[in-house]
């Protein structure tokens, strides 16, 4: 996972210099790593590279109002369930599964089998019926 944080960070870091991402665009994605990795260090790095943009204050502090809105304290569960043992063993299942039939959906109960083969009651009593020739 720290491999995983310092990799984005420095994506991230280098998509703030030298692309040609509009000002919200750039604020964007620092809140967006920041509400994911909230106790990160490279947070401020980031806050940095979008003062070297020529960013504002006003809206490099942004960044603080949106985790202090929305950060982890304020809310219930996981945002990009990422951190939530069980869901992430569920989506890999889901994604070990996928493209899998359902085999129990498939199954037909033997007296399906009978029911379809027997002779209905009408044909019964057709059967029963004497033939006017």
């Amino acid at each position: 996972v720290f491999f995983f944080k310092q990799k984005t960070a420095y994506e991230i870091s280098a998509c703030l210099v030298g692309s040609e991402m509009c000002i919200r665009d750039r604020v964007k994605l620092v809140i967006l790593y920041a509400l994911k990795y909230e106790n990160d260090d490279r947070i401020s790095n980031l806050k940095e590279e979008l003062r070297k943009c020529n960013i504002s204050t006003e809206n490099i502090n942004l960044i603080n109002n949106v985790l202090e809105y929305a950060g982890s304290s304020k809310r219930q569960g996981d945002l990009f369930e990422s951190k939530d043992l069980t869901k992430k063993a569920f989506q890999t299942l889901r994604q070990a599964f996928k493209g899998c039939p359902n085999v129990y959906t498939q199954h037909q109960p033997y007296i399906c089998c009978l029911l379809y083969t027997s002779p209905s009651p009408r044909d019964r009593q057709k059967s029963r019926m004497p033939s006017s020739a």
